[in-house]
């Protein structure tokens, strides 16, 4: 693994560990090397504001924490928000939830 995947990967088990596995549905981070860019797509077990409120919390301290590595963006993702081709397309990785 090299020194970028490292580094998304510990951003995926901090989202996990910050806004917590029971709050998670569906958690995607993937990333641009050349950009040292890192994008999340968060599914939360509950589509509401106190959920959301929560994540955003979170998502704010992880990106101190990793404000010198890179940079990072995310988004609140439902079953609904992306088409079928689009998610079997990314096969995104649920393991770290």
């Amino acid at each position: 693994m090299d020194d970028f995947q490292a580094l998304i990967s510990s951003l995926g088990e901090s989202v996990v560990t910050y806004v917590g596995k029971d709050r998670l549905q569906s958690l995607y981070v993937f990333g641009d090397p050349g950009d040292m860019a890192a994008a999340i797509e968060l599914g939360l077990a509950e589509n509401t504001w106190e959920f959301q409120q929560h994540a955003i919390d979170k998502l704010i301290e992880i990106r101190e924490m990793f404000l010198d590595e890179v940079s990072i963006s995310y988004r609140f993702v439902t079953p609904d928000s992306s088409s079928a081709e689009a998610t079997a397309a990314r096969q995104p990785d649920f393991s770290m939830v």
